[in-house]
């Protein structure tokens, strides 16, 4: 799924496929946990309207398109956001980079 949602992202000029492989070389980097936290974050973002800068709404993306463009409109969701700390693809690499931990559960 990450694989095909950065090709989605290269084609729509959002981040190159190789930065975003660069993101996941990170050692013990967890996919899994790194897809629970792009989600967590990009929605946090998406219901917030003071940081939320694009008309995507993931919940309706959620239910009606396929993993890997869920997967690249939350990250699109996290790459324009508004006001942060470390925008854009520095947050990126701070999700990634706290990958790298237990198994996260389904049920959280």
């Amino acid at each position: 799924v990450l694989h095909q949602a950065s090709n989605l992202l290269d084609k729509l000029g959002f981040l190159s496929e190789s930065d975003f492989k660069k993101l996941t070389k990170v050692t013990g980097f967890n996919a899994a946990n790194f897809v629970f936290s792009l989600i967590d974050e990009a929605n946090k973002i998406n219901s917030d309207p003071n940081t939320n800068n694009v008309d995507l709404h993931l919940t309706e993306i959620w239910h009606t398109e396929q993993a890997r463009v869920y997967m690249m409109n939350a990250v699109v969701v996290i790459l324009t956001k508004k006001t942060a700390i470390y925008p854009g693809i520095h947050q990126l690499a701070l999700l990634a980079r706290s990958s790298p931990a237990p198994q996260r559960s389904w049920s959280e």
